[in-house]
C-alpha cells in the first residue's frame, strides 16, 4: 500500500511539474535598465537558453527580480512577460500590462500603467514612419512587493524582428523562478 501511494504520490508531482522549467534565481547586483548587456552587468545572473538562439538572464537586487531576455545577433522584437498565467508585462515601443478577464480574455491594452516594473523600450529612429532602432535585449526590473508569497511562474513570449518584419513568435513555455526574499 505505502508503495502505492508513493507512485501516486509522484505521478501527481510529475504532472504538476510537467513541461515547467525550474530557474535559481541568483542574488547579485543592480543594473542599469537600458538595453545594454554590459561586460560585467549580468555575470553574475544565471543565464537559461529559451528557444530560437534566445537567452534569458534572471538574478535578485534587493526587492527586485531583474530578467534579461536576449535575442541572437542580428534580430531584435519585443517581449511580453506573462506572470502567474494572468497578468501580461508588455515591453516594446511602449510599456504596458493588462490583467487577465475572468473570461480568459484578454482585455485592450493600456499604455505606460506599468506600476512596480519597468524596461527598456524601443528609441525612435524616425517619426515620419516611425522607423524604431533595432533592440535586441528586453531589460526588465520588477518590484517583487507587488508579488507577495513565493516564486514566480512565467513565461517568454518573444515577437522576433529583422528588417522590420516579424519572423517568428513563440512562447518559452512555464519558467518557475525560484528565490528567497530578503
Amino acid at each position: 500500500m505505502r508503495c502505492l501511494l508513493f507512485a501516486v504520490f509522484c505521478a501527481l508531482c510529475t504532472t504538476a511539474f510537467h513541461g515547467q522549467e525550474i530557474i535559481n534565481v541568483p542574488r547579485g547586483s543592480a543594473i542599469m535598465v537600458d538595453g545594454k548587456v554590459g561586460p560585467d552587468e549580468w555575470s553574475d545572473a544565471r543565464k537559461t537558453a529559451l528557444a530560437n538562439g534566445v537567452f534569458l538572464y534572471s538574478k535578485l537586487h534587493e526587492h527586485f527580480l531583474l530578467l534579461a531576455v536576449v535575442f541572437p545577433d542580428g534580430n531584435y522584437g519585443f517581449t511580453d512577460l506573462l506572470v502567474n498565467h494572468d497578468l501580461d508585462l508588455h515591453a516594446s515601443a511602449k510599456l504596458g500590462e493588462r490583467k487577465q478577464n475572468s473570461n480568459g480574455t484578454w482585455p485592450e491594452w493600456t499604455w505606460w500603467n506599468n506600476n512596480g516594473w519597468t524596461a527598456n523600450v524601443s528609441r525612435v529612429e524616425e517619426f515620419a514612419g516611425p522607423k524604431l532602432i533595432p533592440e535586441n535585449v528586453r531589460e526588465y526590473q520588477i518590484d517583487l512587493r507587488r508579488f507577495p508569497g513565493g516564486d514566480l511562474l512565467v513565461e517568454v513570449v518573444s515577437t522576433v524582428l529583422r528588417e522590420t518584419q516579424v519572423r517568428a513568435e513563440w512562447y518559452s513555455g512555464p519558467l518557475l523562478l525560484k528565490f528567497t526574499r530578503q
